[in-house]
């Protein structure tokens, strides 16, 4: 799996959303690409995502909640 590839598409999705919108990785893909990936590229992916946003590599998204047993939650904020 390319890591870079999915972290391209989540930035582009990111660019359609309006400020003040929260979200999780998952909504960023329908629910076909989503299902396309096996539990351990979903989280591996997710730590990659949060660690961008958490870098300012992301701009313009913060973290909102990181709950233990479900997705982080994140804002868009401009």
């Amino acid at each position: 799996m390319d890591y870079i590839v999915w972290l391209n598409k989540a930035v582009m999705k990111i660019g359609a959303l309006r400020k003040d919108t929260t979200f999780t990785l998952k909504d960023l893909f329908s629910g076909i690409e989503w299902d396309e990936l096996n539990r351990g590229q979903k989280l591996h992916l997710g730590r990659i995502f949060k660690a961008e946003v958490v870098n300012k590599s992301i701009p313009n998204i913060v973290v909102i909640d990181t709950p233990k047993s479900t997705s982080t939650t994140y804002k868009k904020i401009k």
